[in-house]
């Protein structure tokens, strides 16, 4: 897979930490990515939706070949391998469904801007976007990729060894001590997780395991392209649907559950879609029954998952987002869902 390995390097490390430095980093990058930019006239755009890392967009007079560039959070390589994710995205541009991939540097990467409009959750709930999104994922699903182990579990391990035991702050250990697991608690439910899964059908594929709208694209083709895949890897089919409809809710303060997650008749008819994309052939209802059972399943993974990744941010991100109440509101729906299994 030469293509894979061909992307550029660049031994650059771009400073975040105040808008000048990050500014300069991105047209020092942007000047091996487009040469033929004057760096005097490059204009750049600082984008807002990640959790993770930074996002930034530039461009030279016409927007349609906007760059983007992403600076890595801080400390995310403890537990993202960025080189699958280079491979992940070099993978899913040969088979058609990504973004070109245009170099890497020391903390980042610099990629095409798919152009279209950032999907909002709201818009997860009209059918056609929805449907577009399900044949979308299925599309990832079907991408051919080398057997290899469940990604979920592996990234639960990194994840757990991670977890704090406390904090300097005084409201994040009140909150760690009263409303999230101790770590011997989430031991204890990453074991009840792999017994109940222990028997799961679903198929491993190349999963996305990161769904949320802000990484889902609706082009001007009114097709969805399924951006972003730092977290991509082989993971159950049903995992990544459980996982993109919990994130129905959206990342604002209050994560509204009750009002904001899909019903049964929305996701038995996404799932209709995807399968009928995954599979070539127009599903049976005893088949979209089975797939919707065991999305249900897993949609406790998802929960856990997040829980703990918030945590971990709440340590080392220096992004502006209370990633402690977060991680509470999903152990919430983590012991809610699980109490009615």
């Amino acid at each position: 897979m030469a293509e894979v390995n061909s992307t550029p390097f660049f031994d650059i490390t771009i400073d975040a930490s105040t808008k000048e430095s990050l500014n300069q980093g991105c047209i020092e990058v942007l000047s091996h990515v487009r040469p033929d930019w004057p760096s005097g006239e490059v204009q750049l755009k600082i984008f807002t939706d990640g959790l993770t890392n930074k996002l930034v967009g530039g461009w030279h007079g016409d927007k349609k070949d906007l760059v983007l560039i992403r600076i890595y959070g801080e400390d995310t390589d403890k537990f993202i391998d960025r080189d699958r994710e280079k491979k992940n995205m070099k993978m899913m541009e040969l088979g058609g469904c990504g973004s070109k991939l245009y170099a890497a540097f020391k903390n980042g990467l610099s990629y095409e801007f798919v152009h279209g409009k950032v999907l909002e959750p709201s818009m997860l709930f009209d059918p056609q976007i929805y449907r577009e999104v399900a044949k979308c994922l299925a599309k990832m699903h079907k991408v051919k990729i080398e057997a290899s182990s469940v990604s979920m579990w592996n990234f639960l391990e990194k994840l757990l060894k991670l977890y704090p035991d406390n904090f300097s702050d005084i409201n994040k250990q009140k909150l760690l001590k009263e409303n999230l697991f101790s770590l011997d608690e989430l031991n204890e439910e990453v074991s009840f997780l792999r017994e109940r899964l222990a028997d799961v059908k679903s198929p491993v594929v190349f999963c996305h395991n990161d769904g949320m709208p802000a990484n889902m694209v609706l082009k001007e083709d009114e097709t969805v392209a399924l951006i972003d895949l730092e977290y991509g890897g082989p993971n159950h089919a049903a995992y990544d649907l459980a996982n993109l409809f919990n994130e129905y809710i959206g990342c604002d303060e209050f994560l509204d559950y009750k009002r904001n997650y899909p019903n049964e008749y929305l996701m038995k008819d996404w799932i209709s879609s995807y399968l009928a994309e995954f599979n070539g052939q127009e599903p049976t209802k005893d088949s979209i029954s089975e797939l919707y059972e065991e999305v249900v399943k897993f949609s406790l993974c998802g929960h856990l998952i997040w829980s703990i990744w918030a945590v971990i941010q709440a340590v080392n991100s220096q992004i502006e987002f209370d990633y402690m109440d977060y991680a509470r509101q999903r152990v919430e729906q983590y012991k809610f869902v699980k109490n009615k299994m």
